[in-house]
C-alpha cells in the first residue's frame, strides 16, 4: 500500500506524552477501546504513532467541544426567545 511520506510522520511515546495529557496505561485503554489510534511496534522496545492520526483524533476532540458550545448556545438562544 502506497502512502504519501507525510502520512509516516510518527510520533513517539515522549511527544504523545508531551502533547497528550494521559498516563501510558490510560492511552492503552483508550487504544484496546477503539478510541485513540493503535501505536505501532517499530523494534523491539520502541512504539510510535502515526503523527497524522493522533492529530486527526485531538482535532475531533476540538470539534466536538465546539459542536457542544454551538448546541448550548442555540439552547440558550431558544430559551430568551420563548420568554
Amino acid at each position: 500500500v502506497e502512502h504519501p511520506p507525510e502520512s509516516l510522520d510518527i510520533m513517539t511515546s515522549n511527544e504523545i506524552k508531551d502533547l497528550i495529557p494521559y498516563s501510558p496505561n490510560h492511552i492503552r485503554r483508550l487504544e484496546d477501546a477503539g478510541n485513540f489510534p493503535k501505536r505501532i511496534r517499530i523494534g523491539g522496545n520502541r512504539i510510535a504513532w502515526l503523527r497524522h492520526e493522533v492529530e486527526d483524533w485531538l482535532l475531533q476532540r476540538v470539534k466536538e467541544r465546539d459542536a457542544a458550545v454551538h448546541l448550548k448556545m442555540e439552547e440558550r438562544h431558544q430559551q430568551s426567545n420563548s420568554k
